[in-house]
């Protein structure tokens, strides 16, 4: 929320426009709104915090599976 009124994001803003990951769990763009509201349909998995973590380069020991591509498989069909 800082960065919301500091002017720097938008809570409609895309997850994607700041993430290099599409997040569209039904077809829509996941907001920033969404992710706070806890509304985005995205599934609580345990891996999510470090997945993100992971791709964004804050931590190089992120992930109990060989790749960010096992977890992508995983989510997949996840509704």
């Amino acid at each position: 929320m800082q960065l919301v009124e500091q002017g720097k994001i938008s809570l409609d803003d895309a997850v994607e426009k700041y993430v290099p990951l599409e997040l569209r769990p039904f077809g829509v763009p996941v907001t920033i709104h969404h992710l706070l509201a806890h509304s985005s349909g995205v599934p609580d998995l345990g891996y999510a915090d470090a997945f993100l973590s992971g791709v964004l380069g804050y931590d190089n020991s992120w992930l109990p599976v060989s790749s960010a591509e096992d977890v992508m498989a995983f989510m997949k069909d996840a509704n």
